[in-house]
Order: C-alpha cells, then sequence, then structure tokens
C-alpha cells in the first residue's frame, strides 16, 4: 500500500495512474491496466465485491423512482426508505406508501414521523 501520508483515495489513486504513465512513456492507457499493475505490486488490494450490494443498490434506485397518482390525480412516490443506525451501522429499510397507510406522509414534520413509526414495529428486531 501507499504511504497513507498521501491522504485521500483520490490522491493514492492519482500517484498510481502517473506511476503507470511513467512506465509506459506517458502513451495513452487504461485504467483497468494500471490499476492490475498495482495490484500486481501491491499497492493496491483488489477489492472483494458483493454482487448482492450491487443488486441491492440497483434495487433501491428502482424503489425511489416508483410514482404512482393518488385518488386526488397527485403523483406520489410509491416506495419509502427509513434510515436508523444502530452501533455504528446503517440499516435502510423500505415500505410501501400503498400497503402501509399508517405510515405518516413524507410531508409530516419529523417528530410527528418519529412519534407515529415505532407503532409500526422495530424493524431491526432491537
Amino acid at each position: 500500500m501507499l504511504p497513507s501520508a498521501l491522504g485521500s483515495v483520490s490522491v493514492r489513486l492519482q500517484s498510481i495512474w502517473h506511476k503507470h504513465e511513467q512506465e509506459h512513456k506517458n502513451r495513452p492507457s487504461e485504467t483497468r491496466k494500471a490499476l492490475g499493475r498495482a495490484i500486481e505490486d501491491e499497492l493496491l488490494e483488489d477489492p472483494q465485491v458483493d454482487r448482492k450490494d450491487i443488486l441491492a443498490s440497483q434495487m433501491a434506485a428502482a424503489l425511489r423512482k416508483e410514482m404512482a397518482m393518488d385518488a386526488k390525480g397527485r403523483r406520489y412516490r410509491v416506495n419509502h426508505a427509513v434510515r436508523i443506525t444502530r452501533a455504528g451501522v446503517q440499516y435502510t429499510f423500505w415500505a410501501s406508501m400503498a400497503l402501509h397507510p399508517t405510515m405518516p406522509p413524507p410531508s409530516l414534520p419529523l417528530k410527528i414521523k418519529t412519534e407515529t413509526l415505532p407503532r409500526l414495529g422495530n424493524p431491526c428486531g432491537n
């Protein structure tokens, strides 16, 4: 790994790129080649990617986009996320507004929401 004194991830990656450029006499190259060499030289660790994390991120994006129309013709977001942090870990719970009419609408003040949400049960199971 590069010394931590270099700071941010961006600075480290820039440094790796410039080293790759020098080794290839400033010829155009691909970032994947630079990263592959950096991993071989143990300047970076090959990240372990959880495919479910990728799919969960795609699903969350799709849920955010889903819209419907109420009886008065107003558009609303169908799915809403509630984020809870427990022991330093953030959990995101999704619920459909159509299936959970007891959930407060997003326009209500936070105080009212926090008083109402506990009635729905503890999604963390604590």
